[in-house]
């Protein structure tokens, strides 16, 4: 019975360190940063929704499960890692409560995600939002997946003025750059 409990515990011990091994491809060394870009719906609270185009930049950590958003950005005009961008005056900018952005990558039964913690977002209205931007969804390209490497976002930043409205942002950010990629 004593060697089944530590055979157990032996077994147990190697798939958790299994799971937080991810090996991120292509590695540092030939994509140090990947970018994803597209456009999203951003709602503050009741206000109207517009569109603001998007770009997220992560490091790649080459293994593990946590990384940060590239700072400085390899993007021209993107700060922060994040970078908000619709042309007027509309679009909310961010800050970052810690710079660079804490990223964090989650794989529960091949659903892939990731969360970016610690985001300001001022709003052009009263209140401005605060918070994680929780469950980004990695639509991965290789199996058991069949996605196409982008992100989709369907996130609620709390409201940082009580009754101001919390923000929203939905939308698609296709992989601009590397052409592929992958965590396994």
């Amino acid at each position: 019975m004593k060697k089944m409990a530590i055979f157990a515990a032996t077994a147990l011990s190697l798939l958790n360190a299994q799971a937080g091994a991810q090996t991120w491809t292509p590695g540092p060394g030939a994509a140090p940063v990947w970018v994803w870009e597209g456009t999203v719906t951003v709602q503050k609270g009741s206000s109207p929704a517009f569109p603001c185009r998007v770009t997220v930049e992560v490091v790649n950590p080459g293994t593990g499960s946590t990384t940060q958003t590239q700072q400085p950005a390899v993007t021209p005009g993107n700060v922060d890692g994040i970078q908000f961008n619709a042309g007027f005056i509309a679009c909310p900018g961010i800050l970052p409560i810690t710079q660079p952005f804490a990223v964090d990558y989650t794989n529960t039964g091949g659903n892939e995600a990731f969360n970016v913690r610690n985001v300001y977002v001022i709003t052009p209205t009263p209140g401005d939002c605060a918070g994680d931007i929780t469950n980004i969804v990695f639509n991965d390209n290789n199996p058991p997946s069949s996605g196409d490497d982008s992100l989709d976002v369907n996130a609620v930043l709390p409201e940082v003025t009580p009754g101001s409205g919390a923000c929203t942002i939905i939308g698609n950010l296709p992989l601009r750059t590397p052409g592929a990629v992958d965590i396994s």
